[in-house]
């Protein structure tokens, strides 16, 4: 469990990488890239407590963690549907959250 979210918290920074490249070419608009980072940095934020928790041997994983990727999975494809960003973008994005 422990090395699956290591895995997750890799491809989460993965994303926000490649969103702060895409604003930084003006491919995304500073909107969407304020909203999706937002969502990940949540994500990383849940992510990094999970591990330090279960690196204490504290807690029993939650199955949230599948919510959240639901969630910005559906913001990735408003996105998309917004035409706020390509095709292309929206299925990198997903790919790394997959």
């Amino acid at each position: 469990m422990l090395e699956q979210l290591e895995k997750e918290r890799s491809n989460i920074k993965d994303i926000i990488g490649a969103l702060d490249e895409q604003h930084k070419e003006k491919i995304i608009t500073k909107k969407t890239y304020d909203e999706l980072k937002e969502k990940n940095q949540g994500l990383l934020k849940i992510i990094e407590e999970k591990i330090n928790d279960l690196s204490i041997g504290k807690a029993a994983i939650e199955p949230s963690l599948g919510n959240e990727k639901n969630q910005l999975m559906s913001a990735i494809n408003k996105q998309y549907e917004n035409g706020l960003i390509n095709k292309e973008l929206m299925e990198k994005l997903i790919k790394r959250l997959i």
